[in-house]
Order: structure tokens, then C-alpha cells, then sequence
């Protein structure tokens, strides 16, 4: 394993205090974005072979397993850095809490069944599972875009096998976010699209994707509030 301990450049400190490139534009009053596609405000672990397509930023160390690969820069340790990406992520956190749902609301509980959401907000007043091998379809209706916000109360665990891909979306740039007020996992072999935003950690199973759906810049990324990111063997997060 190689373990990087990266202090940020004077020249990447403007980056590194930029927040939610995908996620802060749902935000009127946010000026701020994160540029990476992982923040932890402890640490990042990435197995073996997996593949970042993003830069990565922690407040402790980023461990990398055997042939796992980084297109962007790795920072890390920087109190600094960490602690304003941080402050953004609660705000937008809270920010996005703050939506009034639209369409049915979510309880608490488990989907068990291939399900299609339509845009608008989602609330979930408890945990949500998916059950392995299940299909989220999110239908944009053709409209130019689409916002699909899952705001979560406890935690948001995904089994393995589970995809969730956008349809009919036609300019490509659908807004994704999943929103979870604990912790959220990914399950082994899992297609999961949009922004994982968690105030605890986030784990992601042995060849998971974590992506945009080439629905824009940084539409999947990894967000930790309060603790780490661990990406399993050969998983992938792909802003594109």
C-alpha cells in the first residue's frame, strides 16, 4: 500500500476550499465549491486497482492499495483545508434538509423492488436500504436539468448489485444527490449515479462505481462530513 501525506500548495489552497462543484449550484446562496471528487475530513482509503477520476482531499492521510489510480491531486493533512471543505458540506447538507419534498415521500425503510423516481425532492425520515440487484430508474421526462435530491435522516445503504441510472434526460446534465444524515454504503458491483454526500463515513464495495452518468462535471462524487471514505478493491469514482 502506499500512503500519501500531501500539505497543500499555496497555489491549490484556492481548490482546496472550493466546495460541491456538482452539488452547489442547488445552492442560491453558496459561492464556494469542492473541486475534488473524495473528501474525508479524516482519512481515504482506496483498494487495490481502484481508479479515482478526480482529485482527492482528506484531513488525515489517502492511502492508495496496489495499482490504484488518482487523475487529480492528492491533498492531505491540511487542517485548514479540511476544516473549510468541511463547513461547506454541512451547509449545504442543511441547505438541502431545508427543500420541501415533492411527490410521494419516502418513509423510512427498504426498497425491494425496481422503482423509477421522477425530479424533486425525496425525503426519507429514517434509514433506506436497497436490496441487492435492485434498479432505481431516475426519469428526467425530457426536461434540460433535472434535479433528483434523496435526503436521508439516518443512514442510505445500497446492496450489492444495485443501479440506478437516469433516463430521458436529453442536454445530459441531471443533478444527483444523495443526502444522508449518518452513514452511507455501496455494495460490491453496485452502478450508483450522482453525489454521495454523508455526515458520517462513506464504504463502497469491491468493484463499485460511483459516477456523474456523464451528466456533467463532478455529478459523482464522494463526501464525508465528519469521517473517512474506504473504496473497495477496483471501484471507481468518475465525475464524468
Amino acid at each position: 500500500m502506499k500512503i500519501v501525506r500531501h500539505m497543500i500548495h499555496p497555489r491549490a489552497a484556492v481548490g482546496a476550499l472550493s466546495v460541491l462543484a456538482a452539488v452547489v449550484l442547488l445552492n442560491p446562496v453558496a459561492s464556494a465549491q469542492i473541486t475534488e471528487s473524495v473528501f474525508a475530513k479524516s482519512y481515504v482509503t482506496s483498494g487495490a486497482t481502484s481508479t479515482i477520476n478526480g482529485a482527492v482531499l482528506s484531513g488525515a492521510a489517502t492511502t492508495l492499495g496496489a495499482g490504484a489510480t488518482v487523475s487529480g491531486t492528492v491533498t492531505s493533512g491540511n487542517a485548514l483545508a479540511a476544516g473549510t471543505a468541511q463547513s461547506l458540506v454541512f451547509a449545504e447538507q442543511v441547505y438541502l434538509n431545508g427543500q420541501t419534498p415533492t411527490g410521494p415521500v419516502l418513509l423510512a425503510g427498504n426498497i425491494a423492488t425496481d422503482i423509477t423516481f421522477y425530479p424533486g425532492v425525496k425525503k426519507v425520515t429514517g434509514l433506506l436500504t436497497v436490496t441487492a440487484g435492485k434498479t432505481i430508474t431516475l426519469d428526467a421526462g425530457g426536461a434540460s436539468g433535472a434535479e433528483f435530491i434523496f435526503n436521508i435522516d439516518n443512514y442510505l445503504a445500497f446492496g450489492a448489485g444495485v443501479n440506478v441510472v437516469v433516463i430521458n434526460d436529453p442536454s445530459n446534465n441531471a443533478r444527483v444527490v444523495w443526502n444522508a444524515g449518518n452513514y452511507i454504503t455501496v455494495g460490491a458491483n453496485a452502478d450508483i449515479v450522482g453525489t454521495l454526500m454523508a455526515n458520517g463515513y462513506v464504504s463502497t464495495g469491491a468493484s463499485s462505481v460511483v459516477s456523474g452518468g456523464g451528466l456533467g462535471p463532478c455529478g459523482g462524487a464522494v463526501y464525508s462530513a465528519t469521517s473517512y471514505v474506504s473504496l473497495g478493491a477496483g471501484a471507481t469514482v468518475d465525475c464524468n
